[in-house]
């Protein structure tokens, strides 16, 4: 299993960054995340607020560690709020179940660019 490298990470990210100049969105934040849930990499545009990172990075880490999107997180916050409430709290606050981390597959190995 070969996990995300640093060039791949750079490449979602202004792919990311790029998609969402063309799309008209306010400035961005994107985190990369391994497999193990730790940062790979991560860019913050010029005029996006000082919590994006924490932002981005919660709704990774949440999509990563549930095995799911964010929007399937999302769906499972509203149909079972204290689920997520409870998970919310065993990861320590990092998990925001709202639409943003989209996952990718390295060779069974799962890492997620979330984009904010």
């Amino acid at each position: 299993m070969n996990p995300i490298t640093l060039e791949q990470a750079r490449t979602i990210i202004a792919g990311v960054i790029n998609e969402g100049r063309q799309q008209g969105f306010a400035p961005l934040s994107v985190v990369i995340l391994d497999g193990g849930g730790h940062v790979k990499a991560f860019e913050r545009e010029d005029g996006a607020s000082n919590l994006r990172f924490e932002i981005a990075h919660a709704k990774a880490y949440g999509a990563l560690g549930m095995g799911v999107g964010s929007r399937a997180l999302m769906a499972r916050a509203e149909a079972q709020p204290s689920f997520i409430a409870a998970v919310t709290a065993a990861f320590g606050g990092a998990l925001i179940p709202v639409p943003g981390a989209c996952s990718s597959l390295t060779r069974n190995r799962r890492s997620l660019a979330p984009s904010e």
